[in-house]
């Protein structure tokens, strides 16, 4: 199905990406003022997977701020 081969593709490049000596930004670097740190290909997946965790986070933080009538 064409959503899956769009995703199987879109992981290759990064996971191509993460592991390459290119600097491609918020993959392989870190954002904004750490732009022009490279973060080692053996570090990408836990920094991906900490992002990911930060945001849930601070999306659940957001919702009970908001339920709160704060």
């Amino acid at each position: 199905n064409r959503i899956n081969h769009t995703q199987k593709t879109g992981h290759s490049r990064n996971a191509s990406a993460a592991a390459g000596d290119v600097p491609v930004y918020g993959v392989n670097t870190g954002f904004g003022k750490l732009a022009n740190l490279k973060i080692e290909a053996k570090d990408t997946a836990t920094r991906q997977r900490k992002l990911i965790l930060a945001i849930a986070v601070a999306s659940e933080m957001r919702c009970r701020v908001g339920r709160s009538g704060l």
